[in-house]
């Protein structure tokens, strides 16, 4: 290709057609910047949807980690639901001990053991995860579905509150017990 335009140029400068040349000239000056802005154009395409493609395995990837983040509270509420349960228990045949006219303890070692699982406090934690650290950096909107985001800020909104009055109320309740 490129020996056919020299030598298109080579018999224009030859002959003496200097305008013709000239014309030419900037034809082939417009092919190759067309050339390079089409090569500028398709670069940027393809930066667009690899950056497209980037967001979008970034978006997934925290669905993903709010889901296990989800499966996480999940265990730790079940957890606790278990936990609280054998406080009732506990608790229970504490109180039957405690609650008949002879007050007998036939085994002592299960009465100790049983007190010890009424007597105690459980406190619920909540580490930081996925949507505190989208919520914090501004990126929330990179899940793209706001009614999600809105669940979501109602959920931690809600649990956060329960996990305060949880924590906060056996202490209240020791308080108390003091007085």
């Amino acid at each position: 290709m490129i020996k056919f335009f020299r030598s298109i140029r080579q018999n224009l400068l030859s002959e003496g057609k200097t305008g013709k040349y000239l014309k030419y000239a900037i034809g082939e000056i417009v092919l190759v910047m067309i050339g390079i802005l089409l090569a500028i154009q398709v670069n940027n395409w393809n930066d667009d949807r690899k950056s497209k493609i980037e967001t979008e395995t970034k978006r997934q990837s925290n669905l993903d980690e709010i889901y296990h983040d989800l499966k996480k509270d999940y265990i730790t509420l079940d957890n606790l639901i278990n936990h609280l349960k054998r406080q009732k228990e506990a608790s229970a045949y504490i109180l039957r001990i405690v609650e008949s006219e002879d007050k007998y303890v036939s085994d002592s070692l299960k009465f100790i053991e049983n007190q010890f699982i009424a007597s105690g406090s459980v406190t619920v934690d909540r580490t930081n995860n996925t949507w505190d650290n989208l919520n914090t950096s501004g990126q929330l909107l990179s899940l793209k579905d706001e009614k999600l985001n809105t669940k979501l800020f109602d959920y931690y909104t809600f649990y956060d509150s329960r996990i305060k009055n949880f924590n906060e109320l056996p202490k209240e309740a020791r308080l108390e017990f003091r007085m």
